[in-house]
């Protein structure tokens, strides 16, 4: 690499043979942004390894290392702000499959298509964490609270624990993650300053589980977009509007379902009634392929009752989404 003592961002994502240890081509120099796919990282030699100019690193595509190396690479990248960690493969020395990541200046952490039994990460000045297609037993933030942005999809934690970190919270967003909600809610409860929140595909096991709008109103006084799902099997429509808290700041409203039903007119009117400063609603559904007539009737008496609907909130922008 006769660019190596100039180069201040590499992407190298094909396997090779024989393969190309990058530690060993650019440690040392001024490489500020790596991604490295098929990454085969025998060793990490915090004495001959460094980096200390490196601000982001994205290691993908089956990359392969131990979970000590993992954190001995975090070690000599004093600088590092940004690290992705997707569909890459983790060895472990014990019977335990545990991640333990300390860095001083890590900003923003995404995993993605991951099994282990327990992450435990260490970071004082974590700003956005990103979790997706992966399953862990534990996962443990340890920080003094400077968290943003939480992002968790396609997820299964029997453990979640963020710690101080949920306290300054701006932006949750969660979809398909299998967690207990109330144990969830009381652990974002504390972040007053929350402005967006999506919650989707998550399991309610009895009706108290369910979200109630009243806890939402009181918890987040700031929240500006909520965005949730309604689950037709679940009947937990009713609990969510038991009492008339409004929803004061909350402007842009996103409401889906998995089948269009006349109960989801009624929950999005629940809402409306609610949210007295709403400026955009927008209204996700799903309609069968296999369109029978009383599918044809039940989205034409949908449409009617939105259509009443609307002509009470003139002033309420509405986008519908069908697929």
């Amino acid at each position: 690499m006769h660019t190596k003592e100039t180069l201040k961002s590499l992407t190298f994502m094909n396997p090779t043979k024989p393969e190309v240890n990058i530690l060993e081509k650019c440690s040392g120099q001024k490489l500020e942004s790596l991604v490295w796919g098929f990454a085969h990282i025998p060793t990490v030699d915090p004495t001959i390894h460094k980096f200390p100019s490196l601000l982001s690193l994205t290691l993908n595509n089956r990359a392969a290392l131990s979970a000590l190396d993992l954190n001995l690479l975090l070690s000599v990248c004093p600088k590092l702000e940004f690290l992705s960690l997707a569909n890459i493969n983790i060895t472990f020395s014990t019977t335990r499959f545990m991640i333990e990541l300390n860095s001083a200046s890590l900003k923003t952490l995404n995993i993605e298509g991951l099994s282990v039994d327990a992450i435990v990460l260490e970071t004082d000045k974590l700003e956005s964490l990103t979790l997706r297609d992966s399953t862990f037993e534990q996962f443990e933030l340890v920080s003094k609270g400077s968290l943003r942005h939480l992002q968790i999809e396609d997820v299964s934690i029997i453990q979640l624990d963020i710690g101080q970190s949920a306290d300054l919270l701006e932006e949750v967003i969660v979809s398909d993650f299998t967690i207990v909600w109330p144990r969830f809610y009381q652990m974002i409860s504390r972040a007053r300053n929350l402005q967006k929140l999506t919650l989707g595909g998550l399991p309610f096991d009895t009706e108290d589980e369910a979200i109630d709008l009243d806890m939402i109103a009181a918890s987040f006084p700031s929240l500006k977009f909520l965005a949730l799902d309604y689950n037709l099997g679940d009947a937990h429509h009713e609990h969510a509007f038991r009492s008339c808290t409004n929803l004061e700041k909350v402007a842009v409203l996103e409401l889906s379902t998995f089948k269009i039903h006349e109960l989801f007119a009624h929950w999005i009117a629940g809402f409306l009634e609610r949210c007295p400063n709403l400026k955009r609603l927008g209204i996700h559904g799903s309609i069968s392929e296999a369109k029978t007539r009383e599918d044809y009737q039940l989205i034409g008496r949908f449409t009617s009752s939105m259509i009443d609907l609307m002509r009470q909130y003139s002033h309420v922008y509405v986008s519908f989404d069908y697929s």
